[in-house]
C-alpha cells in the first residue's frame, strides 16, 4: 500500500473511532453515565458562569443544541441557571457540585489520554502529533467551512 493509501485509512479509521467515542458515554464513579456532549458542556463551563450564546460560541453549536443540553444537565442536577446580572433577558448557567464532580472525571480521562500519549512518544515525537493535529483540525474546519458555503 503507497503511503498515501496508508495514511488515509489510518486517519478515516481514527475519525471513524472518534465518532464513535461520540456516541458511548462514560460511566463516572458516584454519578452514572455522562455523554461525551455532557462533557463538553460541562467543561465549557470551565467552573465559569457562562450565557447560553457564549457556551454556542465555545463549542461551536446551535442554540437549539445549547438548548437541549442545558435542560438535559438542569434536569440531571449537574448544571443550575439564574438570571444574568447585567442583561436581565439571558441567564447563566453555572456547574452544581455534581457538575464539578464531572468536570474532575473529564480532566482525569484527558491526563490518562496525555499520559498514554507521552508514554508512547518522545517530547520532539508529541511537538510534531501537535502541530499534526493543529494543521489537520484546521484543514477539517476549512472544508466544513468552504462545505456548509454552498
Amino acid at each position: 500500500m503507497k503511503p498515501i493509501q496508508t495514511r488515509t485509512l489510518a486517519l478515516g479509521q481514527m475519525i471513524h473511532h472518534l465518532c464513535l467515542l461520540e456516541k458511548q458515554p462514560f460511566d463516572v464513579p458516584e454519578i452514572g453515565l455522562v455523554t461525551p456532549s455532557e462533557f463538553h458542556l460541562i467543561d465549557a463551563l470551565n467552573n465559569q458562569p457562562k450565557t447560553g450564546k457564549e457556551l454556542c460560541q465555545n463549542l461551536q453549536i446551535t442554540k437549539g443544541a445549547v438548548s437541549q443540553l442545558t435542560e438535559r444537565l438542569i434536569s440531571k442536577g449537574w448544571l443550575i441557571q439564574t438570571p444574568s446580572p447585567t442583561d436581565k433577558r439571558s441567564v447563566l448557567y453555572s456547574l452544581t457540585e455534581s457538575g464539578k464532580k464531572i468536570a474532575v472525571a473529564h480532566f482525569a480521562i484527558a491526563q490518562q489520554f496525555h499520559q498514554h500519549l507521552t508514554t508512547q512518544f518522545s517530547s520532539a515525537d508529541m511537538q510534531t502529533i501537535d502541530a499534526g493535529f493543529k494543521t489537520l483540525a484546521d484543514y477539517l474546519k476549512t472544508l466544513l467551512e468552504e462545505n456548509s458555503n454552498d
